[in-house]
């Protein structure tokens, strides 16, 4: 596993990713999808603009309690099917407070 310390030396790849609090005893947070990895978890940490940090879903989440993203890469993630399939997947195995809203494709369900 590649370990960053910046969200700035993140790869630009489709990823699925979690986000952590907690330091001592760590619990995920949140569970998304990303078409750019790098981006999406600027859009989160840095820039605060996406529905999760600003307050606009019916959850949020406080990018200031985030101690830890973990990510996972494939190459079959450039097909968006197989990325939300990954996703749901890792809802499944991951104990979250907070998943992604996004609509699921039927071909997507379909992988899962």
């Amino acid at each position: 596993m590649k370990e960053v310390f910046s969200v700035y030396d993140l790869p630009n790849v489709p990823a699925v990713y979690a986000m952590f609090g907690g330091r001592e005893t760590k619990y995920v947070s949140y569970v998304g999808l990303a078409d750019n990895l790098k981006r999406r978890i600027i859009q989160h940490l840095v820039t605060r603009d996406s529905s999760i940090a600003t307050r606009t879903s019916a959850v949020g989440l406080n990018p200031d309690y985030v101690t830890e993203v973990k990510w996972w890469e494939h190459p079959k993630f450039t097909d968006r099917n197989f990325l939300i399939a990954s996703e749901l997947m890792a809802f499944d195995v991951l104990q979250l407070a907070l998943r992604s809203r996004g609509t699921t494709q039927e071909a997507a369900k379909q992988l899962y």
